[in-house]
């Protein structure tokens, strides 16, 4: 039906009209192997190389008075400083990273049977909207992930997707792509082109 020479050994691995997908793929997905815009979707040239980590640390080291919090940035990679906030509840931090959101007062056991303040500060990171409970004197890591990946019709170029953003592929630039779940071995992604139904691939570490 498509003209293609089925003799051939090397049929299924050929791409005759040039698009980047083999014969075998465009089989697969029904689409036609002979015409380069009739072709599966550009989600599935999509490659999840590794998952990266920024860590944001917080401590809520203290109770200057009733209403206040102090709570402490510890240093990470990829924020070194070290800052202390001194909120109340509803307050966000001057870097705008997270808000108070909350406070339980509570005493229990520690490790050599004291009883101590175990009281936790209910805060939500601002760039994904999660809550966090912090435990006095505990150190908290609130991780960021991203996803590194390449399109494998372009390689070489790898870019990183933060977990949540959107992002674009410039050779399907009608195509709307969400990063929406980082995994340690696999990256979820939405798709959307114009008005057809969202569809949703996992790909999983190469």
């Amino acid at each position: 039906e498509n003209g293609l020479d089925f003799l051939n050994s090397g049929v299924l691995s050929q791409d005759p009209d040039g698009d980047g997908f083999t014969n075998l793929a465009e089989w697969n997905d029904k689409t036609a192997p002979t015409d380069e815009t009739s072709h599966p979707p550009y989600a599935d040239k999509l490659v999840f190389h590794s998952r990266q980590q920024q860590e944001y640390i917080l401590r809520f080291s203290a109770r200057p008075d009733s209403e206040r919090f102090q709570i402490m940035k510890l240093p990470s990679v990829k924020w070194p400083g070290r800052d202390n906030f001194y909120l109340r509840v509803g307050e966000a931090s001057e870097d705008q990273k997270f808000r108070v959101d909350g406070f339980e007062e509570r005493r229990e056991r520690n490790n050599v049977g004291i009883e101590a303040d175990a009281s936790i500060v209910k805060v939500t990171y601002l760039p994904d909207g999660k809550s966090y409970d912090l435990v006095r004197n505990v150190d908290t890591t609130i991780p960021t992930f991203f996803a590194e990946l390449e399109f494998s019709l372009d390689p070489g170029e790898r870019f990183y997707v933060k977990e949540g953003d959107a992002f674009n592929i410039v050779k399907d630039a009608e195509t709307k792509y969400r990063l929406t779940k980082v995994n340690e071995d696999s990256a979820v992604i939405t798709y959307q082109t114009g008005t057809d139904p969202e569809q949703t691939i996992e790909i999983k570490k190469k």
